[in-house]
C-alpha cells in the first residue's frame, strides 16, 4: 500500500500531505474508538454474566478507592507528589 501511494502520487509534496493526512484522520479516529470503549467497558464485564458482572462492578467500586487508588498514585505520580495530594489531618 505505501508503495502504491509512493508510485501514485503526483509530487512529493503531495506524497507527504497525504501520509499526513492519513495518519491524522487514522490517530482521530482511533482515539474517539479508545474514549468510547473506555466508557462502555463495563458493558463488556456484565455481558459475562449479568449477576456476576453487576457483583464484580460493585466489588471493583468499593475495593478501588480503599485498596488500589493510593498504591497506583504512588506508582504513577511518585511518593512526593501523592503525598502533596492526599490533605493531612493539619489542613483540615
Amino acid at each position: 500500500m505505501f508503495i502504491l501511494d509512493i508510485v501514485t502520487a503526483e509530487s512529493v509534496s503531495g506524497f507527504f500531505s497525504n501520509q499526513v493526512s492519513d495518519i491524522l484522520f487514522k490517530y482521530i479516529g482511533q482515539s474517539f474508538q479508545n474514549t468510547i470503549s473506555a466508557f462502555i467497558w463495563p458493558v463488556y464485564v456484565i455481558e459475562l454474566d449479568e449477576v456476576w458482572g453487576a457483583g464484580i462492578l460493585v466489588a471493583l467500586f468499593v475495593l478501588f478507592p480503599r485498596f488500589l487508588k493510593e498504591p497506583l498514585e504512588r506508582l504513577l505520580f511518585g511518593a512526593a507528589e501523592a503525598a502533596e495530594v492526599k490533605p493531612t489531618d493539619a489542613d483540615s
